[in-house]
């Protein structure tokens, strides 16, 4: 039984290397997938006697790899390599210390809920190409279970809880792409605080969080006959 092997940085010298010894070792792969940045898409390396394609590493789906090599990765777009990385940095920093991106949650979320809640963010950026992901503690005035919570947002709009305490009893970012509902999981009990919960909470957010919501907010003014359509000239 072969393997599915992608060599990461394939154009470049270590990755060439890889790819001879691949070949001379006469490793037990039944795919070889060579990868680079998107500049090197379609360049032709070789791999013992046969030559392989390049493909865009940024488009690239590993669900199917088994192995993946990978000569060191140039940071580029980011102050750091994004590929199998984390960077606790999105945006330019503030003079407190904090992100732009975290000024812009703990002032949206006073906009949205009440301009006296308390709100602290660390926003890291991940390598997944849709979604994004929030691990939410709320404390609340008067004490309330994580099963009250559990049924309170199951009957929320808008909200879909998939919350079983088994593994993969929750959702990921790859599940929620491409979806409307914005999913909670792991809703349990925070120790630290007086009524307090901790949720795991994943939308796409070029859906729900930008474009989607902008259509139901038209759709809402239209069944509440808030708007009417201009008539054409005759």
């Amino acid at each position: 039984m072969g393997y599915n092997v992608a060599v990461v940085g394939a154009t470049g010298n270590v990755g060439r290397e890889m790819l001879g010894i691949l070949a001379e070792r006469s490793f037990p792969a039944d795919e070889i997938v060579a990868l680079a940045s998107r500049r090197s898409q379609g360049v032709d390396v070789s791999y013992g006697e046969r030559t392989l394609k390049v493909k865009a590493l940024e488009h690239h789906d590993f669900s199917g790899t088994d192995i993946c090599q990978i000569d060191e990765i140039e940071a580029k777009k980011f102050p750091k390599r994004i590929a199998f990385n984390l960077i606790p940095q999105i945006d330019v920093f503030m003079e407190d210390g904090y992100t732009r991106e975290e000024w812009k949650m703990v002032v949206e979320t006073k906009k949205i809920l009440d301009p006296k809640i308390k709100l602290t963010a660390t926003c890291v950026r991940v390598p997944v190409f849709i979604s994004h992901c929030e691990a939410v503690n709320v404390e609340f005035e008067q004490p309330i279970t994580a099963d009250e919570a559990r049924e309170l947002l199951r009957n929320a709009p808008g909200c879909l809880v998939i919350d079983s305490r088994e593994p993969g009893g929750y959702v990921t970012p790859y599940e929620a792409a491409g979806e409307d509902a914005t999913y909670i999981s792991r809703i349990r009990d925070d120790a630290t605080v007086e009524n307090g919960l901790s949720m795991w909470i994943v939308s796409d957010n070029l859906r729900k969080g930008a474009a989607l919501n902008a259509i139901q907010i038209a759709e809402c003014l239209v069944n509440r006959k808030l708007i009417t359509a201009k008539r054409k000239a005759a």
